[in-house]
């Protein structure tokens, strides 16, 4: 029994980085926290990319909670939680830590109403709240943050690049799974900085395989959720029926949707006889990625993106 619970383990959370040494981040990240946390900070940077990991390692030297604010985004409940936890006595009176992961999930009546409750703690606890857009909060909460910026710049991203293709072969190695140079570059290639998605790609080839290839992972690519979502957008072209299949799906993660829609939308299309579309294709989703940067509400253009793309196919 044991040991089946272990195999069911996600690779997600037994890979997850415990301390600042272990985690893959740039230099200034790990010095910027090298004596823990001395402040309120929001943690800013694309999916995968590290955010809740290091929350949870600065996290970890107070009392702390976590609340997730894309399954957990009521203005009351979130509200009453942050207030229930900080304003009970801390371990030796020491500070609370109060992780807010995905903030950007909140509505702006919701982050209004932390306004005060961040203010009123702030004698006894730090907060940690962490997003993807910080375009979407409101300036007031981001003046109560120190704001840090997980993404790579280009120079940090030659060294990272080194770091995540030594992490997976360390676990391969672990899995007693094989894998090439040229699969390791594959990975990279298709999901670099998001190491969350890595390591659910090898967990998920690890059921079937422990011989791990480029055709193999290519595969796992295209017949992953995107491959669902490609299915959705030839064969559905109802505004109501794209808005409820996208919002739940990629509501503050456009730029995953976005990156779906890249060569891997095309090759899918070229694989199911389509490929008639791609030169349409490649138009509409460059148009929409580059209109996505300037928007504030960035499931706007997303929604528009791939509402224009299904009726390419009706």
């Amino acid at each position: 029994m044991a040991e089946n619970r272990i195999d069911r383990e996600l690779w997600t959370e037994r890979y997850r980085p415990q301390t600042l040494d272990d985690i893959l981040l740039p230099a200034r990240i790990k010095k910027r926290f090298e004596k823990g946390l001395d402040t309120n900070i929001l943690l800013v940077g694309s999916a995968g990319i590290g955010k809740t990991t290091l929350a949870k390692i600065l996290a970890k030297d107070f009392t702390y909670k976590i609340i997730n604010a894309s399954l957990d985004n009521g203005i009351e409940s979130v509200r009453n939680q942050i207030c229930n936890f900080a304003s009970t006595a801390g371990l030796k009176n020491h500070y609370k830590c109060l992780v807010l992961d995905e903030c950007d999930n909140l509505s702006q009546a919701a982050q209004s109403s932390l306004r005060g409750a961040i203010e009123t703690f702030a004698k006894v606890a730090r907060f940690i709240f962490t997003c993807n857009y910080p375009e979407k909060l409101l300036d007031p909460i981001k003046s109560r943050f120190e704001i840090i910026d997980l993404n790579f710049t280009e120079e940090e991203e030659i060294e990272q690049t080194k770091l995540c293709m030594k992490r997976i072969i360390e676990i391969c190695k672990l899995e007693n799974i094989h894998i090439d140079a040229d699969s390791v570059r594959a990975l990279i290639k298709l999901y670099f900085p998001d190491m969350r998605t890595i390591v659910k790609t090898l967990q998920a080839l690890s059921r079937v395989t422990n011989n791990i290839t480029v055709d193999l992972i290519q595969k796992q690519s295209l017949n992953s959720e995107d491959a669902e979502l490609y299915k959705f957008i030839v064969e559905h072209s109802h505004p109501v029926d794209i808005y409820k299949y996208i919002k739940p799906k990629y509501a503050n993660k456009e730029r995953e949707c976005y990156a779906a829609l890249s060569t891997e939308f095309i090759d899918w299309l070229i694989a199911n006889n389509k490929g008639d579309k791609i030169g349409q294709v490649a138009v509409i989703v460059s148009k929409y990625m580059y209109e996505s940067e300037k928007a504030i509400d960035k499931l706007i253009p997303l929604l528009a993106c791939v509402f224009e793309l299904s009726r390419l196919f009706k």
